[in-house]
């Protein structure tokens, strides 16, 4: 299994993100609403609470299944640490 982690700079829709979906596969959209948690877009910009877009992703291929995915957009004493909300995804391995 591989797993791809990155701000790619670019919206779901973009042409970029379709090629790479196209060979890798996008966590969020793979999981149910039910196995998301937090906020769906990533990026805030300084100052969007709920995020201003989604450009950034957790790609997998192989034998690798996501099963959580979160995106926290907590703020540290009313601040943004980042202009991007953290993301994680927990995965299931499997082993052959």
């Amino acid at each position: 299994p591989s797993i791809f982690v990155g701000d790619l700079n670019a919206s779901n829709t973009a042409e970029s993100i379709t090629r790479i979906t196209s060979y890798w596969k996008d966590s969020y959209t793979q999981l149910s609403s039910s196995n998301r948690s937090g906020i769906s877009n990533t990026y805030n910009a300084f100052s969007y609470t709920s995020g201003k877009s989604r450009i950034d992703y957790v790609l997998f291929r192989g034998n690798a299944t996501p099963v959580d995915y979160c995106c926290n957009n907590k703020l540290y004493d009313e601040k943004y640490p980042s202009d991007h909300f953290p993301v994680y995804v927990d995965f299931k391995i499997l082993t052959l």
